[in-house]
């Protein structure tokens, strides 16, 4: 299966997987204590999406969250949309 990895970018985009994208996100600052490598904070998603500097990162989390809604879609038939 091939998978494009480049999808559309909007940074105030309000789509299924802009959102799943946030909440993935905020999970995994959660898991690793709202911390960077170097001890910095981490920002919010809504910090992270709209920094210049955080692009291609915030870019990678919509990748992750659509390839997330594709697994779901192939090994949970029950759902529908989220």
């Amino acid at each position: 299966m091939t998978f494009n990895p480049m999808p559309s970018f909007n940074a105030h985009m309000n789509t299924t997987e802009e959102i799943l994208a946030g909440r993935l996100y905020n999970a995994y600052c959660a898991a690793v204590g709202g911390k960077a490598f170097n001890g910095d904070d981490l920002p919010t998603w809504t910090e992270f999406r709209s920094a210049q500097s955080k692009v291609k990162q915030s870019d990678a989390w919509i990748v992750v969250a659509k390839e997330a809604i594709l697994w779901a879609e192939v090994h949970l038939p029950e759902v529908r949309e989220f």
